[in-house]
């Protein structure tokens, strides 16, 4: 396998209940990798497979069939466990399952505890983490009184203080207000362009996936296009038939097309939008 490779699925097939007959797989065949410092992300509609994927990315669920591959490890033997999820850190949609102190730097303190670091380093990584993710003058604050936004911002902290070399988002900003959504993405996109960090970012939201460097489009169970943010989204039919929706921007530049309009198609961005549409003024 290529160094340059961190998370491999090699043919991965996952069902909840191999007894039944035939078996339903949540995930059926799907291959893909994500590089180091990638910023990949994976659309699909609700139950189109992401969220076992991002289980099964640091072996929180096994495959029934094929392998997935953390760093050449592979996480279905038991003495990768531990070392594949200092590798691959997980952030759930709901913050309020994933936090377990009162106390802001508390909680971003409760995984790295419990890798017995020294203190000094302990308190490094925390401070480090929570700055990272524009949380630190909240560290002593209650974790009931924050935010939505706030709350899933803390959740991240707590997983990049395990310094691992990729993290999994699955859905991280569904239950968001738009401000909480903008500054959970903000911090996202920063950890990968500043820290190198590579990110998988499951989603529903097809503007969120723009910054990407490659997406991944999910659809039942199966993996079914793979390219540029500017390549998934010019693919119109393939979206329609698997449930998704084109970014406003698109659909805006679709819309006036079909009023005669000549404008490009492939204008993803509301910055790229504007600045065409100043071009054309001006042309």
């Amino acid at each position: 396998m290529e160094n340059n490779i961190l998370l491999d699925f090699q043919n991965v097939s996952f069902s909840y209940d191999e007894e039944t007959s035939p078996a339903v797989y949540a995930v059926k065949d799907m291959t893909f990798t994500v590089k180091r410092g990638e910023f990949v992300a994976m659309l699909g509609h609700n139950g189109s497979g992401k969220s076992t994927v991002a289980k099964l990315a640091n072996g929180l669920l096994l495959p029934t069939a094929g392998k997935v591959l953390v760093d050449g490890m592979d996480t279905s033997a038991p003495e990768n466990e531990l070392n594949v999820r200092k590798k691959v850190g997980l952030v759930f949609q709901n913050p309020d399952n994933q936090i377990v102190a009162s106390i802001v730097e508390e909680d971003v303190a409760f995984g790295p505890e419990n890798l017995s670091l020294p203190r000094e380093e302990l308190r490094e990584r925390v401070d480090e983490a929570l700055r990272a993710v524009g949380m630190y003058d909240r560290r002593f604050s209650e974790t009931y009184r924050l935010s939505g936004g706030q709350k899933q911002r803390v959740a991240i902290a707590g997983i990049i203080a395990m310094r691992p070399a990729c993290i999994v988002l699955d859905e991280p900003t569904a239950m968001l207000d738009p401000k909480g959504r903008a500054s959970v993405l903000k911090t996202v996109r920063r950890l990968n362009k500043e820290q190198g960090l590579a990110v998988v970012l499951i989603t529903h939201f097809m503007e969120e996936a723009l910054d990407a460097d490659r997406v991944f489009v999910a659809h039942n169970g199966s993996l079914a296009a793979e390219g540029t943010p500017g390549e998934i989204f010019s693919r119109r039919d393939l979206l329609t038939v698997c449930g998704l929706e084109l970014p406003d921007t698109a659909k805006l530049c679709g819309a006036l097309q079909a009023l005669g309009v000549d404008i490009p198609s492939d204008l993803l961005t509301e910055d790229a939008f504007v600045e065409q549409i100043i071009k054309m003024k001006n042309g």
